[in-house]
């Protein structure tokens, strides 16, 4: 209390405070073995709102290898679609957390790692050419894979120990060949 000509001035004890800490994120998903299928390997990270967050900040680690794989700050929201960029790979498992962030920054809140797995890619079933045949520039056939967005198909000549055929980046599951064989 101040008084009237400004120099009586009277207080009591200072009250103080605590601010509770944020509670970390619940993350729902991805959990447990994901099963090949189209997009799997782009998951989207999703997790309970934490009371008091201004935004969050996402982290992911492929156990596998044990590199950081995403690094996302700044999330506003409670999920994240991981972009092709930040694709992560099949057969792989990965540890993440979502970190409540508070409104000054400095206060962040999460808990205990949430891991999970991508299945690996089964291998295309190949289906033509196969045994004895005629044709010097046979078209190769094979079955198409779940999550696959592209095949290799190398062909090594076991006479001559060279490879006549290399190509890395095949969208359908055949390809019409162009280079002539060597019959025998």
């Amino acid at each position: 209390a101040v008084s009237t000509n400004g120099i009586g001035v009277s207080f009591l004890t200072a009250q103080s405070f605590k601010l509770n800490a944020l509670a970390g994120p619940v993350m729902t998903g991805p959990i447990g073995t994901i099963a090949a299928s189209a997009g799997y390997d782009q998951p989207t990270f999703t997790w309970n709102a934490s009371t008091g967050a201004k935004d969050y900040w996402l982290y992911v680690v492929n156990t596998t290898t044990g590199q950081v794989v995403i690094n996302q700050r700044n999330i506003v929201g409670t999920s994240y679609a991981a972009s092709p960029a930040q694709a992560l790979t099949p057969g792989h498992s990965y540890a993440w957390n979502a970190i409540a962030v508070s409104t000054n920054g400095i206060g962040v809140s999460f808990l205990t790692a949430q891991s999970f797995k991508l299945a690996a890619m089964p291998a295309p079933v190949l289906s033509a050419p196969v045994g004895h045949i005629t044709q010097i520039t046979p078209t190769f056939n094979w079955s198409s894979v779940p999550a696959a967005t592209s095949y290799a198909l190398y062909l090594y000549d076991l006479t001559t120990s060279r490879m006549p055929i290399s190509v890395v980046s095949v969208v359908d599951a055949s390809l019409n060949n162009n280079v002539t064989l060597t019959v025998g």
